[in-house]
């Protein structure tokens, strides 16, 4: 397990309102006067340093930081557990090449609210869970199974035997338009940086291809912006399914 630092209230209540167990508290660092006797009978008074704020400020100059600091430890490099899936619409986000920790943060947020099951990272070739990205995502990894695998091949291989169906995003002109696509059922979405995008190996084992048209000069999203379309696509097709 690694080590992994938290601020805020919202990452803060998240990680230490946990049931799951795959969080280990470390410490809480605390401004004395803005939390209840309550809070520390709940948590643990052992785990939990009172300072006052100016002692607090010293120690965490980020002014942010709104009075809690949580330490807790965690394993985010464990691969893809395929047993005991029992949903019908289990979805896994596959992030190919994800350099940027603000767009891996940001699109573990995206994931939670959209209602991924599972986000794949590789070991190499990607930014990994930082602190910087689990501030950013504001608690949003504590809701959802993130995972390394070594060999994104190899488990997209795996996935198909489980029943999945795999689509990779690119913007290509052969590709089928997002919204034509079927995102019901089991699904793995893969998405690639936005410089190089899907390997081309990791493209040719996909099911479907598909992408976002644009009219902009630009024409290209970032690609937690890609990522949130696709996402909340597929649950509006699983909302019409079901009605």
């Amino acid at each position: 397990m690694k080590s992994y630092t938290v601020y805020g209230l919202n990452g803060c209540e998240m990680i230490l309102n946990d049931k799951t167990g795959r969080f280990k508290i470390l410490f809480i660092d605390v401004i004395d006067d803005l939390f209840s006797k309550d809070f520390i009978r709940f948590h643990g008074s052992s785990k939990i340093k009172k300072y006052n704020k100016n002692d607090f400020k010293k120690k965490y100059v980020n002014n942010r930081f709104q009075g809690i600091v949580v330490g807790f430890s965690a394993r985010f490099e464990d691969p893809f557990d395929f047993k005991n899936i029992d949903k019908k619409n289990y979805s896994i986000v596959v992030l190919d090449g994800i350099n940027d920790p603000q767009n891996l943060g940001q699109i573990i947020r995206t994931c939670e609210c959209a209602g991924v099951d599972s986000i794949v990272l590789p070991e190499n070739r990607s930014v990994s869970m930082t602190d910087s990205v689990i501030q950013i995502s504001q608690g949003s990894f504590t809701n959802i199974n993130i995972c390394t695998e070594k060999n994104i091949n190899r488990f997209i291989d795996n996935a198909k035997k489980e029943g999945f169906w795999v689509t990779g995003f690119e913007n290509s002109k052969s590709a089928s338009k997002w919204h034509e696509l079927d995102m019901n059922g089991r699904v793995v979405f893969i998405f690639g940086s936005e410089g190089s995008g899907i390997r081309s190996l990791t493209l040719k084992k996909c099911d479907f291809i598909g992408t976002i048209p644009m009219i902009g000069k630009v024409n290209s999203l970032n690609v937690s912006a890609s990522v949130s379309a696709i996402l909340f696509e597929r649950m509006r097709q699983i909302d019409i399914k079901s009605s």
